[in-house]
Order: C-alpha cells, then structure tokens, then sequence
C-alpha cells in the first residue's frame, strides 16, 4: 500500500527560544530548633506592626529584622550559588526584608532590576517560614521564563512554582521575573500567614 504523501505545512513565523531560569532551592536549612526560634521573633515584629497602626495598603507588610543566623545559612550557599547560577566575585554582602502576606494578600508580577538593568545584587533570595501545619493555602513563588522575540528579552509563558514550605531558601538571579501568588488564611490572623525573607546576595 502507498503510503499518503506528508503535507507540508507553510512557515507562518520564527521560532521563539525560551530561556528557562535557573532557580534552586534547599530544604531545612536552619533546622527545627533555629527555624522555630526565628519564626517567633517574626511574629512578634508582626504583632507589633500591627498594634501600631501602620497602614498596610492592602499589600504585604515590610518588617526589618536581624537574622544572623539565616545570615550564616546563606554564607554556606553563596559559593554554591555562584557555581549553580553561574554568578562569579559574590563577596557574601547580604541585604534583605521580612515580607508577610495574609489572606487575600498578593504581590504583583515586578522584578528587582531598576530601569537601568541593574539589581540590588546579582542573587535574589527568598527564605520561607510559617506555623506548622500550614494555616494558609497559596503563596506561591512563581518565577517565569524569558523568551527572546524579535530580537528583545520578553516574558514567557512558563514559569516555575516554589511551594513557601516552612525552612526553604530559594534563589534566583535577581533580574528575573516573579509574583507571589494569592494567599488565602482562614483564621485572618497575621501569625497564621506567610513569612519570607526577600534579599539579595552580592
């Protein structure tokens, strides 16, 4: 039997290349006892912001607090990072926030280049931590892809989902693209959120 001859459809366009972007995270990192410990310390500065009064702008809520000990975790991963992200001269200078999110809370799609290109640090960061079991449901890190499109960097349309469990780090380049995800919290109580530390290594 003659096989049906294959038609040959015409080209309608150039092929789109995706760069994916390289994201790695690590579990356990400061282990039950420092984690926990830490975890309490962010929610009394939680407590404390909002028995202050502090508008929060319907966004997540912005807490400076010393983490020495993250601070050495993340010590032990820079040299790490700068083989697995390909960053090199990293000189360990860490800078970051405390984010909380509670329910209905979000943070829009940003990145943590400035209009010049340039970031904080070459390495961005964000270090999870939440009451056990999780009282919350969402808050996903998303961070997305580029594509390159008629010669300019772009958005794609993939992306990558880091779960916030409780004592996880993840890191990424600090010009990529990302949004934390709907956070939902029945209890509605700041404590029972979502806590991150959003930083950068440099």
């Amino acid at each position: 039997m003659t096989p049906e001859p294959v038609a040959v459809l015409p080209r309608t366009g150039t092929p789109t290349p995706v760069m994916a972007t390289p994201v790695f995270w690590f579990e356990d990192v400061l282990g039950a006892v420092a984690g926990d410990g830490l975890l309490g310390r962010i929610g009394e500065a939680a407590q404390d912001l909002a028995s202050s009064g502090a508008p929060g702008g319907g966004g997540p809520a912005l807490l400076r607090l010393q983490a020495p000990e993250l601070a050495e975790a993340l010590a032990l991963v820079t040299p790490i990072a700068q083989e697995l992200l390909g960053t090199d001269g990293l000189a360990g200078s860490i800078e970051y926030a405390v984010t909380v999110h509670g329910t209905g809370q979000h943070t829009a799609l940003r990145t943590d280049a400035g209009p010049d290109g340039s970031a904080p640090g070459p390495v961005a960061f964000d270090y999870f931590l939440h009451r056990r079991p999780s009282r919350f449901s969402g808050g996903e890190h998303r961070i997305y892809d580029l594509c390159l499109r008629d010669g300019r960097e772009e958005l794609a349309r993939t992306f990558r989902d880091v779960y916030p469990d409780h004592d996880t780090l993840v890191l990424y380049p600090a010009t990529s693209w990302y949004e934390v995800r709907l956070v939902q919290c029945p209890s509605g109580l700041d404590e029972d959120g979502r806590f991150a530390f959003h930083g950068w290594i440099s």
